[in-house]
């Protein structure tokens, strides 16, 4: 491993003897295919060293996306188990069928039998693919060689094929086209195929890249914007995105429809020990690595291809500003930011009320997941405690189908139970019926004038949005009278400046 007191000695010479067996084998695998240089990460990068991590982790995308070819130690429990695997190749099963009366037919000779999950269970379901590191490695690497536990897989950005092939035989028939099978677990896969398009028309592969991305492990969950910028910038690159736009994990282009992320079920949200990134960013919250995890955006339709019932989402607030600080390249690591929008902004009453979940969980451990917004794997929803659909000062959390996605609760509730939350409307939209619907953030005051901390964000339905459909105007909600609730007032009556930290 490269530390700050060895990188002279390392200039001079690297033993041989001293490398973990997996990088020698990596290193005498890469001599075999004609190969002269090598990239390992803990030998090229300073491990001890956020300089050079910062400096390299910026020149990933480079790295792996022009690399000639990815070793992957896929069967390697660490670095000195090397790149051992059972001798015997797997071929698949070949059948010679006979076919009675069809003897001068066209049906073919020879059918091969092929086991479609082995990939997933020699591959994907292994350790090193649950590490976060790897997940970019692998995304950006236009060409990676698995070395799996009883055989070899080769994978690239249009097939993937099995050592279980001799060179002379075909691969037909066993080539798995990346844009149509593996889009959910090689998503910049596609990317390679479809680059050139614009940023709107690729923004679902950004975010089955994020929900891939967010359940995986690592060692210092302060990488977690860092490991990611790589694809980031790769993603800038064939998204044709100017720069500049990336801010924290989210592009400046569909900001206010992305600050509208969670990440669901099995999922016990703790705000980080250290500050690391603006409560708004998805990388602000630690999670706990379970598979059942799912990163999720609220369901904001601006394209034209809507349901005949369907009616446009359009934005209520507007972007004023948007800021990070980064401590390095502009994709890494970032000591700060903020947001400054513009909008509706609404004073609301939060009441937490555990439901009795008798032969489910006792009341404590129900309690326990509330922070999240989970109640275990239920999710919590926001309805109105009165009856008078204009009445937004009273809503209630409860074990229901959701309507809210709350980051972290607990912490700023007062003993009683109940909490003084801020909503931030984003979008809004009236269906053809006057029904009317909107998404907003859940906030809570912070220390300035002003200023306010994202908690999570609320679907606020037509039991709410009555009075808005009938007045066509936020002005029906009661002002804010405290000037240090926000900024500035807007341009209109009821919109006010605030600052997300």
């Amino acid at each position: 491993m490269l530390k700050q007191q060895l990188v002279d000695a390392f200039y001079y010479d690297i033993p041989f003897s001293t490398i973990p067996a997996t990088f020698r084998d990596a290193i005498k695998l890469a001599n075999t295919l004609g190969i002269q240089y090598i990239w390992i990460d803990s030998l090229c990068i300073i491990q001890d060293s956020k300089e050079d991590w910062d400096i390299e982790a910026a020149h990933m995308a480079s790295v792996y996306s022009q690399a000639y070819v990815t070793i992957s130690a896929t069967a390697a429990k660490d670095s000195s188990a090397g790149l051992k695997q059972d001798s015997m190749l797997k071929y698949p099963c070949e059948i010679t069928p006979t076919w009675t009366g069809f003897e001068d037919s066209e049906m073919p000779t020879t059918i091969r039998l092929i086991d479609r999950s082995a990939f997933c269970d020699q591959v994907l379901s292994q350790p090193l693919f649950r590490r976060g590191w790897v997940f970019q490695e692998w995304i950006l690497s236009p060409k990676t060689l698995h070395v799996a536990s009883d055989q070899l897989w080769w994978t690239s950005a249009s097939d993937m094929t099995s050592g279980g092939f001799a060179s002379h035989e075909t691969c037909e028939g066993y080539a798995f086209d990346v844009k149509q099978q593996f889009t959910r677990t090689m998503p910049l896969g596609s990317l390679y195929l479809m680059g050139g398009q614009n940023a709107e028309s690729l923004r679902p592969v950004w975010h089955q890249l994020l929900q891939d991305y967010l359940s995986r492990f690592f060692t210092f969950e302060s990488d977690r914007l860092i490991a990611f910028a790589g694809i980031a910038s790769l993603y800038q690159t064939l998204a044709r995105v100017p720069p500049g736009s990336y801010l924290a994990g989210i592009w400046r282009q569909s900001l206010l429809r992305d600050l509208l992320w969670t990440v669901r079920d099995g999922r016990k949200v703790s705000p980080p020990q250290k500050y690391r990134v603006p409560s708004w960013s998805w990388a602000s919250e630690e999670p706990t690595h379970t598979l059942s995890g799912t990163f999720g955006i609220g369901n904001i339709n601006l394209n034209a291809d809507l349901e005949e019932d369907e009616e446009p989402w359009v934005p209520a607030a507007e972007v004023i500003e948007a800021s990070v600080q980064t401590t390095g390249p502009e994709l890494g690591s970032i000591s700060g930011g903020h947001l400054i929008l513009q909008g509706p902004l609404i004073k609301a009453r939060l009441v937490l009320k555990v439901e009795d979940l008798t032969g489910q969980f006792t009341p404590e451990q129900a309690a326990e997941f509330l922070p999240g917004g989970n109640l275990r794997y239920v999710r919590n929803v926001v309805t109105p405690t009165t009856e008078t659909s204009s009445d937004i000062d009273d809503l209630e959390v409860s074990a229901s189908p959701s309507k809210a996605d709350l980051d972290d609760v607990f912490p700023f509730v007062p003993s009683d139970g109940e909490m003084h939350i801020y909503l931030g409307v984003l979008h809004c939209r009236v269906d053809l019926e006057g029904s009317a619907e909107s998404y907003a953030l859940a906030l809570v005051r912070g220390c300035e004038k002003g200023e306010y901390r994202r908690i999570g964000y609320v679907n606020v339905q037509s039991t709410i949005m009555g009075s808005w459909v009938d007045n066509r105007d936020w002005g029906v909600f009661d002002p804010l009278t405290d000037e240090d609730e926000y900024l500035s007032k807007g341009d209109q009556p009821e919109m006010y400046n605030y600052r997300i930290v």
